[in-house]
């Protein structure tokens, strides 16, 4: 089921894209959120797989070949599409662009939603060493989650340190994890409870107003709730049809979909057509590129792992 969810959320960042959020909130942040905790608690268990096959570097293996070789085609479609569009891009650009890392820190990446991408691999480097380090993995959890609150409370920037750098969201990947790392234990439950808890209570004040609103912070909150609800539903689900193929999907629908929002932004048709047109190209270039390309790939990769 973690696959349906995957396309759920990645059609939830496009129609957020275009414009189609609710008169509260902002669907697409709320969906990155989740992405953050799926990451998390993906990672954990490819991790878990390499480590009792006592091949680690399997597990960095399996992260590259499933960011990068899509990633890296869809980047030069943006490249050759945005040309036509009258914009430039310099090697250097190009070069930041292509290894991934720096684009949360770029002020406007080729692939707009790549920053998020490129939080998440941060966190993928991250995470392995910390998997077998318990103390330090909780420790810096720690230190995430008081960053992230400092942040809401306006001693660090909202948008910057509660949503967009890692060390603020930190957490959310860790919390993912530990649904692996501590399956079933006592403290998996109190540190689950404790912070949709604290979740739940910052989003009411700042919703009362006695918490002074910027950035995502409501949507990364109930971000961080559902997420923890949604993987304690779904992670003892078995797999249905389509689920594996959908999940795959949906990192090209992902990718993908702001190239269309731009190609189709020149016509002058209904908000309700236009979403459709975007989901259906979104969709039909996500669907060939996987079976055309990604495919192959992605079968070697599940294998190695």
């Amino acid at each position: 089921m973690f696959g349906y969810l995957r396309f759920l959320l990645a059609n939830l960042v496009l129609l957020s894209h275009t414009g189609t959020n609710p008169s509260w909130g902002n669907v697409g942040a709320i969906s990155v959120v989740i992405f953050y905790m799926l990451s998390g608690y993906a990672n954990a268990n490819i991790f878990t797989n390499c480590l009792n096959k006592n091949k680690i570097k399997n597990f960095y293996l399996d992260r590259i070949t499933r960011i990068f070789p899509l990633y890296i085609v869809i980047l030069i479609m943006y490249i050759l599409v945005l040309n036509f569009y009258e914009f430039s891009f310099g090697f250097l650009e190009i070069f930041l662009n292509s290894i991934l890392i720096p684009c949360n820190y770029l002020r406007y990446p080729i692939i707009p939603v790549s920053w998020s991408l490129s939080l998440e691999f941060q966190a993928y480097l991250l995470l392995p060493f910390l998997f077998r380090k318990r103390l330090i993995l909780n420790l810096l959890g720690g230190a995430s989650l008081l960053i992230f609150l400092l942040s809401n409370l306006s001693f660090l920037d909202k948008y910057e340190w509660g949503y967009y750098k890692l060390p603020g969201v930190f957490f959310i990947f860790i919390i993912g994890a530990l649904f692996v790392l501590n399956k079933g234990t006592i403290f998996l439950f109190i540190i689950c409870s404790m912070v949709v808890l604290f979740s739940i209570t910052g989003m009411t004040l700042i919703e009362l107003g006695i918490i002074n609103r910027g950035g995502f912070q409501s949507e990364v909150l109930l971000g961080i709730s559902l997420g923890i609800l949604l993987i304690y539903l779904l992670k003892n689900k078995r797999k249905v049809i389509f689920d594996k193929e959908l999940g795959s999907i949906s990192y090209g629908v992902f990718l993908i979909h702001y190239l269309f929002i731009i190609i189709f932004s020149k016509l002058h048709i209904g908000h309700f057509l236009f979403n459709v047109i975007v989901i259906i190209a979104s969709f039909t270039a996500s669907y060939l590129l996987y079976y055309l390309f990604e495919k192959k790939i992605t079968e070697w990769r599940i294998k190695k792992s």
